[in-house]
């Protein structure tokens, strides 16, 4: 009987960034693999990590052949994507989409912000903006 591992001198690493290509730290990538020989024997390994700071991640030690990457991170729709190290290389750079609500809430925070900076400062408000003197 032969038994196939998910064990070589492959690696895959990459990026996860957010729409607007900004690095999203933190983000969790799970690495599946699957086997079949041809007598029916299956074999199969999960692997996890995270990305850094700068959205970087790695796998090393893998075996050739097909890889299924499942991203997700807070705030964006999750994304499973099948890699074949054979045919694409060890490099993959995975870009996420926000969720509605968090697209919601981004929107959202420039208009809060500029409504506190008015109430926090009444000099900024709209009255007398209009370049003419204060009445005294």
């Amino acid at each position: 009987m032969d038994l196939t591992l998910d064990w070589g001198g492959h690696q895959i690493e990459g990026t996860v960034t957010d729409a607007r290509g900004l690095p999203l730290p933190a983000s969790q990538i799970i690495l599946e693999w699957m086997s079949t020989s041809a007598d029916g024997v299956s074999s199969s390994a999960t692997r996890r990590t995270s990305s850094d700071i700068e959205g970087r991640f790695w796998f090393n030690s893998l075996g050739p052949g097909p890889h299924i990457l499942k991203v997700s991170a807070p705030g964006h729709l999750p994304i499973n994507i099948e890699h074949d190290l054979t045919r694409q290389g060890y490099e993959v750079n995975i870009r996420l989409e926000q969720t509605v609500s968090n697209r919601i809430d981004q929107d959202r925070v420039p208009t809060e912000m500029a409504v506190n900076q008015l109430q926090s400062n009444p000099a900024s408000s709209a009255e007398g903006t209009t370049g003419e003197a204060p009445p005294t």
